[in-house]
């Protein structure tokens, strides 16, 4: 279940930050790869429930990342920014209940009694909004797909950078289901 849960709360994260960061590279003042988090910022996406705005800083950063790999032009970033613009609130509303469940979550596992029914049932709530508002981002990626019209090359380099990113979550579970079954 442990492991489920995880898995549906990358895949969302990585959904909400391949959105946001569609949306983040067509923005001409972000702050580029200088920014904290890089492309690595979304394997720390689960522990970024402190602040929103650091949470915000990965998916930037995972977005303008992607801009660059891309090489949108500025019609294809300009048609991601009005679609995102136009949805905004739509996925908003998806994107605030995982916010919430999260840190229901992380509050009652460091309870200073913590309530085992408690936390599953906050896990689950994590795993119920986190597919919510994955169909939710599913459907807008599949517009922003639709038409932004990438080319053949962006195409293919949009497919190697998520097949890296898929294995690069697949090695993140791997260890992690090593280090539980052979703790140090």
């Amino acid at each position: 279940m442990c492991r489920i849960l995880w898995c549906a709360t990358l895949l969302g994260a990585s959904v909400l930050a391949g959105v946001a960061a569609l949306h983040a590279s067509s923005q001409p003042d972000g702050p580029g790869l200088a920014s904290p988090a890089g492309l690595h910022g979304l394997l720390d996406l689960h522990r970024s429930h402190q602040a929103p705005c650091d949470l915000a800083a990965a998916i930037h950063a995972h977005m303008t990342r992607l801009h660059d790999e891309l090489n949108l032009t500025d019609a294809q970033q300009e048609a991601v920014h009005e679609l995102f613009r136009a949805r905004h609130s739509e996925i908003a509303a998806a994107v605030r209940p995982v916010v919430e469940a999260k840190r229901t979550l992380i509050n009652a596992i460091h309870a200073d009694a913590p309530d085992e029914a408690a936390i599953r049932a906050a896990g689950e709530s994590v795993g119920r909004t986190v597919s919510d508002a994955s169909v939710v981002l599913a459907r807008f990626k599949t517009d922003v797909l639709r038409t932004v019209e990438l080319t053949p090359e962006q195409t293919r380099k949009l497919a190697e950078l998520r097949a890296n990113f898929d294995a690069a979550i697949g090695r993140l579970l791997d260890s992690l289901a090593s280090a539980a079954e052979n703790p140090r």
